[in-house]
């Protein structure tokens, strides 16, 4: 399958003023041009239930009603692990939850240039078939510095972060 892992809404220095699930009905629609795998779609908890939000839900709705083999899950709900596991790709926004699936050999594929993580990506989503996999032990690093000081590295807090439960 391939996950499909959603910012926080339209909060957030982050979303660039666009919705997480406009985003995601935009990106499904992209995925499917290249791809029929299952798709699971991980909503993050969000703020609220504003009036925009809301709104915005509009297009989960219109992608139940036109993809098959679409998948619900939600932030706190299940394991990012679990969501994972055997997955093909996971493709985010600028969500960093994406580093979960590379710090897990799974290919990831950012279709925002500000996201964490964005040079790393596998491609552009009409690469999700053939994912072009970047060195990770070059990401890791990356990562951690811009996370974590070197004593927390050494306690084994970045570790437990991101171990499969």
């Amino acid at each position: 399958h391939i996950c499909l892992f959603l910012n926080r809404g339209l909060g957030g220095f982050s979303t660039f003023g666009k919705p997480c699930y406009e985003w995601a009905k935009e990106t499904v629609d992209e995925i499917r041009k290249y791809s029929d795998r299952p798709i699971l779609i991980r909503s993050h908890r969000h703020a609220g239930d504003t009036a925009e939000l809301k709104k915005d839900k509009e297009n989960l709705h219109d992608i139940l009603k036109k993809h098959m083999n679409i998948k619900l899950t939600a932030l706190g709900e299940t394991d990012i692990h679990d969501d994972l596991k055997n997955a093909w790709a996971c493709v985010v926004y600028t969500s960093t939850s994406g580093a979960v699936a590379m710090l897990n050999g799974i290919p990831m594929i950012s279709t925002h240039e500000a996201c964490f993580s964005h040079k790393w990506s596998a491609g552009k989503i009409s690469d999700i078939e053939k994912p072009l996999l970047k060195d990770r032990e070059n990401y890791i690093t990356h990562y951690a510095n811009a996370h974590w000081n070197l004593e927390e590295v050494k306690q084994g807090i970045l570790w437990k972060k991101y171990a499969a439960s």
